[in-house]
């Protein structure tokens, strides 16, 4: 289940990180290969081996600009190319290289990836040719910039039938999606980008599912227990010294789990009227908390596929029961920090291992402790000898 797949990524980021070395085994679920305490070196094996592996795949297929790219044969050219010109605009508006890096990433670190790939619009302000009369200046109004967007979804917030094996989700599974986190300033942008209008009864009820927590919940991993960024720490409040309004549904701190979900279903099982709504079709949900459904949209398109992208580095029959990078090189790291903690150890008692004591005093087992922070006790029959 989700949960399984969020717990093995969670422990495949502790190895690269190494963060069950942080001193507070408490924040840490695989604590029986963890070094005995805080002062103990975990040697980097895993993180730098999967960095370059994601440096070196990076260098083959990010190496153009713009990363994907058009080919025709010669009599087409023309046409490739002005296409290629507008993947090169499409590329920067919607940061192509960077979404592609993080997918690749991914692909290295857990053996499992995803993407969507579908043409977005978003709203943005431009400069007119038409005069302010009252300030001078260029009328700024409101417009929409479209494109072909490839997004990285994050791994631990990605949901997919599992009935089917993962390079065919797109064509064949009954649903795939992902859950984001929004503010509610972020969500009224989002709605404002997708043409949704909601009405004040509406924020009411999307209201209602604030921070609501279920098995969709949006998920951060705790991989370094210092670090808590899943929450905003600053109000309308804090920062207007309390002058701002007191309704909750304008403070910056109220955040929704929103879910993008997309499932091949037969319309009119939804009570949707429309042409061809016997036929199967892939329908796209947009839905905040566990039930309000901001917008319904049956996708028109001649692929038939979902927009969603998974793929894997090491595609096998075992699908994603098969050991990632990370987990076959978890014993080579997990060994090589052993073999430097026992000879950083044995050199820390160089400075005891010949000595003179009294048995009578101290138990030579406590004087052959083997740890390097041990405390010698003084035997209990001897308690008050010295008086």
């Amino acid at each position: 289940g989700l949960s399984d797949h969020r717990a093995r990524l969670e422990s495949i980021d502790r190895l690269i990180e190494r963060s069950y070395n942080t001193g507070n085994k408490s924040k840490c679920k695989d604590t029986k290969d963890a070094p005995p305490d805080e002062d103990n070196v975990t040697i980097p094996v895993v993180g730098p081996q999967l960095s370059t592996l994601a440096a070196q795949l990076s260098k083959i297929f990010l190496r153009t600009d713009p990363p994907i790219q058009m080919f025709s044969a010669p009599a087409a050219a023309e046409i490739a190319n002005q296409y290629n010109i507008l993947y090169g605009r499409y590329s920067r508006k919607f940061q192509w290289r960077r979404n592609l890096l993080l997918v690749i990433r991914d692909a290295v670190n857990y053996n499992f990836c995803a993407a969507e790939v579908r043409w977005r619009a978003r709203a943005v302000r431009t400069i007119t040719q038409q005069i302010n009369t009252q300030t001078g200046l260029n009328k700024i109004t409101n417009a929409f910039e479209e494109g072909e967007s490839i997004k990285h979804l994050h791994p631990y917030n990605v949901i997919w039938d599992g009935s089917v094996p993962l390079n065919e989700v797109a064509y064949r599974g009954a649903y795939a999606g992902y859950v984001e986190k929004y503010t509610r300033i972020a969500l009224a942008q989002f709605c404002k980008d997708e043409a949704i209008d909601l009405t004040k009864e509406d924020w009411e009820e999307i209201n209602a599912h604030q921070e609501t927590a279920d098995g969709l919940s949006y998920f951060v991993p705790k991989i370094n227990p210092v670090i808590h960024n899943d929450k905003v720490e600053l109000s309308h409040d804090d920062i207007f010294d309390g002058k701002s309004s007191k309704s909750q549904n304008k403070t910056s701190t109220a955040q929704y789990n929103l879910t993008t979900l997309y499932i091949r279903a037969i319309p009119m099982d939804f009570d949707i009227v429309q042409e061809g709504a016997a036929e199967i079709n892939i329908i796209k949900l947009y839905i905040v908390g566990s039930s309000k459904i901001l917008k319904y949209e049956v996708l028109d398109n001649a692929h038939n596929l979902f927009p969603i992208i998974f793929g894997q580095t090491d595609e096998s029959p075992l699908g994603l029961n098969s050991f990632t990078s990370a987990e076959e090189l978890a014993p080579i790291q997990n060994t090589a920090t052993k073999l430097y903690n026992a000879e950083l150890n044995s050199t820390r008692r160089l400075i005891s291992d010949r000595a003179i004591y009294d048995s009578d005093l101290i138990s030579a087992k406590e004087v052959n402790n083997p740890s390097p922070t041990a405390k010698i006790p003084i035997k209990r029959s001897m308690h008050g000898a010295f008086a």
